[in-house]
């Protein structure tokens, strides 16, 4: 199938234990996992076959993993390793639990301005971090 061995249990770089799928996106599927090593949850960021075929798109996908590595704070997820499954690579990042923006907006229909700046503040083109919002923020 389009998860080419991703499904719950599959074991990624010999470390990381796909559980659940939390979404997907335009450039890839985000999974729950386990750090099988540290005993931790972690989220895990599987570019899509299709777009992994592309050279530029990977590259740009590593490129993004290299930068987010060095981005630290409180508003940006921790991205902790990265490595490739079957030629597919992926990004492994701290699981941050909450309530996605999408939802709270749907939900609120805003968000107060000090909690905007807050998420403003956050470095500009890092990733957030897999579709959700850190407790705080909620």
């Amino acid at each position: 199938g389009p998860d080419l061995g991703l499904a719950a249990g599959a074991l990624l770089a010999g470390r990381y234990r796909v559980r659940a799928r939390i979404a997907t996106g335009g450039m890839g599927v985000v999974h729950q996992g386990w750090d099988e090593r540290l005993s931790r949850p972690v989220a895990l960021k599987v570019l899509h076959p299709h777009l992994a075929a592309d050279a530029e798109v990977e590259r740009r996908f590593r490129a993004e993993a290299r930068h987010a590595a060095r981005v630290k704070h409180p508003n940006v997820v921790v991205l902790l390793d990265t490595d490739d499954h079957h030629g597919l690579p992926f990004i492994v990042m701290e699981l941050v639990t909450g309530t996605t923006l999408r939802t709270v907006l749907r939900e609120r229909g805003s968000l107060p301005a000090a909690q905007v700046l807050d998420v403003l503040a956050a470095p500009v083109g890092a990733p957030v971090g897999h579709d959700r919002v850190a407790d705080k923020l909620v």
